[in-house]
Parts: C-alpha cells; sequence; structure tokens
C-alpha cells in the first residue's frame, strides 16, 4: 500500500489543484464490479446509458457481493 501512495503522491505534483478523498470499500463496490468485468471480455464496451446487470443487481441488493466470482 505504501507503493501506492508513493506513487500516488508523485503523479499528484503534475496537477495544478488536487484532492483525495477516502471512498469506503462498500461506496466503491460498483466501479470495482465493472472494472473486473471488463477484464472478462475481449472486446470493447461502453455503457453510456445502460449499465451493467451485476452493478445493478447489486446496487439493489439483490446480489451479495460475497457471493460473487472474482
Amino acid at each position: 500500500m505504501g507503493i501506492f501512495v508513493s506513487e500516488m503522491k508523485n503523479r499528484a505534483t503534475h496537477f495544478i489543484q488536487i484532492s483525495f478523498h477516502h471512498v469506503d470499500c462498500r461506496a466503491n463496490m460498483v466501479a470495482h464490479l465493472i472494472a473486473r468485468e471488463r477484464f472478462k471480455i475481449s472486446n470493447d464496451r461502453f455503457w453510456v446509458e445502460d449499465v451493467s446487470e451485476v452493478a445493478i443487481a447489486v446496487v439493489n441488493g439483490k446480489i451479495l457481493t460475497s457471493t460473487l466470482p472474482d
């Protein structure tokens, strides 16, 4: 984790203004699921008005993230 923080601090110097905020892992869960789903497909996919069905199910409480495969 320390390497990640050091890298982010280094990259932050390239911005005129930047701020960092802690996001609880539960709040970041949908972004994580969308990123993980992206690695499973070989073609490009863009969700403009539609969202991943898995992400919708998690937000609606129909899927517990502990039951999702890696």
